[in-house]
């Protein structure tokens, strides 16, 4: 049960992924664009993407865990 579970959250967090993904091009368009917010949008990106690959990570190790 946990097992499958855990098999639907990797799904809901490759959607999130994507997601982020999507909003760091958009954050990158607009520092292209050189917007006056452009040093706060990369942090915020580079933030994004560091937590999205950490909750990755332990989700990965939950995984090992369960099986």
């Amino acid at each position: 049960g946990l097992l499958k579970k855990h098999d639907a959250f990797e799904t809901d967090l490759a959607v999130h992924r994507e997601n982020c993904a999507d909003v760091c091009r958009a954050g990158e368009k607009l520092i292209s664009e050189e917007n006056h917010h452009a040093d706060a949008i990369a942090a915020r990106c580079k933030g994004l993407q560091s937590k999205i690959d950490s909750l990755a990570s332990l989700a990965a190790k939950r995984k090992q865990g369960l099986v």
